[in-house]
């Protein structure tokens, strides 16, 4: 397919998508937002698309990101504020994801009359069981109240006992303490959405962030696009080194790549370390002619005497051998290249790592620490900073320019 074509397709597809959000909007009356931050833009020739619910992999749940966020007080600060951007009716479809214990925490804080308007929505069945709840001093206190009689309300059947308190109007805030949360969830169902919302914006800034978690990826994306990129990049800022390393870890192969590729020799070496024998050695399988006899050279005449025994090279040769000569001595040599990474300078090592495939550059490079991670991450540019944070809570998906190979990287990630 040509390039107009292409072009013409795209167009047609966002004016077919365009026009069933608007018929969709009028027909439901739900109200849209004029603020939605606009594409971050090339820089440096680094992609970065707007964010939306084609770009996003909806199977992904990023719970664990929200989990670190939660003791993190600068992530709930600014969940918290993003997410009071949205409007009443977004707000009430995530609050509403919440399970009942976490809802009923929240109504919890609602004043005295605001509890005792959901208990008035309860049935006759409901308000005899929650009555049933009390001891039988609470009870015959609360019925007393009530103009009830408690001794007849104790020989009552239930369809009885539901006559008798169908008119109760007093005490309900007591009955509300009664109600357990799946029922109070049940009266909150029965209220209006502007009550509703009224009740649970009242969550603190950890629940908000729960709430966060469990939404969809659409969603999430839908709530972070209020967001600016400077206030993406900010929050990264003032992100806890965990959660920092927990955004990295959650950011597609590629932009992870991007980000090592950055850090010092030494830093990366440091990192390097850390990888099995087996995996140092395959890096150093890599290493020109050149640069072995350079890391063979390091070592002490004792310590290239043996490494050169091991490797069947007679060492005396090697020492009186040229340049050239020595690299065709050594052209072959399979054994002990581990050891030959010891020898080898954090400049050398990283150049190794650059001719190793990006599945094995990411496999090495991940095992940075979560301080690393975050010195990484807090140096990228504002742009770069806020398109993997966006990725992170929205879940990663894997840009529109990545490789096949890349690609199955991702896919394997984040299964």
């Amino acid at each position: 397919m040509s390039r107009n074509s292409t072009t013409l397709l795209i167009v047609a597809s966002l004016v077919i998508v365009g026009a069933f959000v608007f018929f969709n909007n009028n027909q439901t009356g739900t109200p849209t937002e004029s603020d939605v931050a606009g594409a971050i833009g090339t820089v440096e020739k680094y992609r970065s698309e707007q964010l939306n619910s084609s770009d996003v992999v909806t199977e992904a749940t990023p719970s664990d990101i929200f989990a670190t966020f939660s003791t993190d007080p600068a992530a709930l600060e600014g969940l918290s504020t993003i997410l009071g951007r949205c409007s009443a009716q977004e707000r009430l479809r995530l609050y509403e994801r919440m399970d009942a214990q976490m809802a009923s925490t929240i109504l919890d804080r609602a004043p005295e009359a605001e509890r005792a308007s959901l208990a008035g929505r309860a049935t006759a069945e409901e308000r005899v069981k929650m009555i049933d709840r009390m001891d039988m001093d609470e009870r015959s206190k609360f019925l007393g109240k009530a103009g009830i009689d408690a001794a007849a309300y104790e020989r009552a059947d239930a369809q009885e006992r539901a006559k008798l308190t169908g008119r109760l109007t007093g005490g309900l805030a007591a009955l509300y303490q009664r109600a357990t949360p799946e029922e109070r969830v049940n009266l909150l169902g029965r209220a209006t959405a502007e009550e509703r919302v009224k009740l649970y914006d009242r969550a603190d800034a950890m629940e908000r962030a729960k709430v966060m978690g469990r939404a969809t990826a659409e969603e999430r994306a839908s709530v972070f696009e209020r967001a600016s990129m400077q206030e993406r990049a900010d929050l990264v800022g003032r992100l806890s080194m965990d959660s920092k390393a927990a955004v990295l870890d959650r950011a597609p192969v590629q932009d992870r790549i991007r980000l090592y590729e950055r850090m010092d020799a030494q830093m990366a070496s440091t990192i390097l370390d850390r990888a099995p024998e087996a995996e140092r050695a395959s890096l150093v399988a890599r290493a020109t002619a050149e640069e072995r006899i350079k890391m063979i050279g390091r070592m002490d005449m004792d310590e290239r005497s043996k490494f050169l025994g091991k490797a069947g090279i007679d060492a005396a040769a090697y020492e009186r051998a040229d340049a050239q000569e020595r690299a065709k001595l050594t052209g072959r040599l399979t054994g002990g290249l581990a050891a030959l990474y010891q020898r080898a300078t954090p400049e050398e090592r990283v150049s190794l790592m650059g001719r190793a495939t990006p599945e094995e550059r990411v496999k090495l490079y991940d095992r940075a620490t979560a301080a690393e991670k975050a010195t990484l991450l807090g140096a990228a540019p504002d742009f770069e900073r806020a398109d993997i944070l966006a990725r992170a809570i929205v879940g990663g998906r894997v840009s529109l320019d990545a490789s096949p190979e890349l690609e199955r990287v991702e896919a394997e990630r984040m299964r």
